[in-house]
């Protein structure tokens, strides 16, 4: 068998709760979901069903192997929603988190796309509820990008051939950056919706850069972006008021 492995930390309170919203906790199978997406959006969709299996008449099982080593965490309670005054709410969630991902395979061409799903999500992806929104953020402990032009550039090399992404020229504290994330508004086909659910389009996480904290922003389709900071401009909303580096 054939291993390859990536070492993470999350950079903001993690709200990856299993059946027990309230028992955070790291677990494979949402990490081996996240991969899916992401192989997805590196290849197509019949390409990773075959990296990671289907199923139905005609399914494949998983040519991957995946397993979680945690390194070290906390649990403490922290505000769901920071943008409110009452915070919206308290949950347990992660803190401190470091972690490995370690993949396993047979066959080598299946394990580097697999591994290299992983290592843009490790850029460009979260885990936990709020992820969209700068919560459960995760960032590569080795050989991260020190800067917005060497993660465009490593972005690039991972063959990501979609998508508007921008990084902030600002940089602040966790707890600063998660208020901007959450202080969005109510326009679902900008930033999604709870009732009915629609995903938001506009995605936001933490990024550092040389120990500091900054936002990305990143969306699918061109224009998000760009309407979403209209409208937040409007209402005078942090987001709106930072500068923007675009890097794709």
């Amino acid at each position: 068998m054939k291993t390859e492995e990536c070492t993470l930390k999350i950079l903001s309170p993690c709200f990856a709760g299993g059946a027990d919203q309230n028992n955070p906790e790291l677990r494979a199978a949402s990490i081996r979901g996240h991969l899916r997406r992401w192989h997805t959006r590196l290849t197509n969709e019949s390409d990773m069903r075959q990296v990671w299996g289907s199923v139905g008449r005609d399914g494949d099982s998983s040519k991957i192997q995946l397993r979680v080593e945690s390194l070290g965490y906390e649990t403490t309670s922290a505000i769901l929603l920071p943008h409110k005054h009452n915070g919206g709410g308290r949950r347990n969630a992660l803190v401190g988190v470091e972690f490995n991902v370690h993949l396993r395979s047979r066959f080598q061409a299946p394990l580097q796309t697999a591994l290299n799903a992983l290592q843009l999500w490790s850029l460009l992806g979260a885990l936990g509820t709020r992820a969209n929104r700068a919560a459960g953020s995760i960032w590569p402990t080795e050989g991260a990008p020190l800067n917005p032009d060497e993660l465009k550039a490593r972005l690039s090399t991972l063959g990501l051939k979609k998508g508007d992404i921008r990084v902030s020229s600002d940089f602040d504290t966790m707890e600063s950056l998660r208020v901007a994330a959450s202080d969005t508004l109510s326009i679902p086909h900008l930033f999604g919706s709870a009732r009915p659910r629609k995903e938001s389009p506009l995605k936001i996480k933490m990024v550092e850069f040389n120990d500091r904290l900054h936002l990305l922003l990143l969306a699918e389709q061109n224009g998000v972006i760009d309407s979403a900071l209209q409208e937040l401009q409007k209402k005078g909303k942090p987001l709106a008021k930072m500068q923007w580096q675009k890097i794709r």
